[in-house]
């Protein structure tokens, strides 16, 4: 099975926190009829799967190569940012791949509606464009509270990357409107995306099939 969104990966156990998951009726779906899922960008570690999926391969794609060549046809210098610990790996990782500097903030929630998001100590770049890359947006609190900060910390040029949109267009357009373009992929089927990732994880699915043969 390919599956682009694996859809409730925001509600599975994560860190130290056990949450209720309304994941589990998918989770058990899956695992009864299917024998390797692929899938883009867990919200989650793959390891947090494996209680729930048993003997089912779990094969995270990435999109580092897709990701990359995008932000080169768009931008000329960028700096990287992870607007959490969470995103640090995937960003570290593009980071490497196009020869760019990075930077890691620390985010808190306090609660279901307050995100708290500071800046790392150090120089900042401030005359290059600062792209927020995460794997996925919802209801934009984490992604306006990385912009506060690069702001206040004299960053004008921001943008975001995001792979999995599940926000209200009014989210995406607010932010665009606010001088913040949103640039996110087709992994979910909506009108307003900006690089294809399906061709790529279909195309890689395939070849990890035939391989297997």
């Amino acid at each position: 099975m390919v599956l682009p969104y694996f859809p409730y990966a925001r509600s599975l156990p994560w860190g130290n926190e056990r949450v209720v998951t309304s994941a589990e009726p998918m989770l058990a779906a899956i695992k009864n009829q299917v024998r390797e899922l692929w899938t883009i960008d867990l919200h989650c570690a793959n390891s947090v799967l494996r209680p729930y999926l048993g003997e089912v391969k779990v094969s995270e794609l990435s999109l580092r190569a897709t990701i990359a060549l995008f932000l080169q046809e768009k931008f000329t210098e960028v700096v990287l940012v992870a607007p959490d610990r969470g995103a640090e790996n995937r960003v570290r990782n593009l980071a490497a791949l196009l020869k760019v500097s990075y930077l890691v903030m620390n985010k808190q929630r306090r609660s279901a509606t307050e995100v708290v998001v500071e800046m790392p100590k150090g120089f900042y770049e401030t005359n290059k464009q600062h792209i927020i890359v995460d794997d996925i947006i919802s209801t934009g609190k984490t992604f306006a509270a990385a912009i506060a900060q690069l702001r206040q910390s004299g960053i004008d040029q921001v943008a975001g990357v995001i792979t999995h949109n599940v926000a209200r267009a009014e989210t995406i357009e607010s932010f665009a409107a606010d001088g913040v373009p949103i640039f996110t992929s087709n992994s979910i089927a909506r009108d307003d995306w900006h690089f294809d990732v399906l061709e790529s994880v279909v195309a890689e699915a395939a070849q990890q099939m035939k391989l297997a043969v």
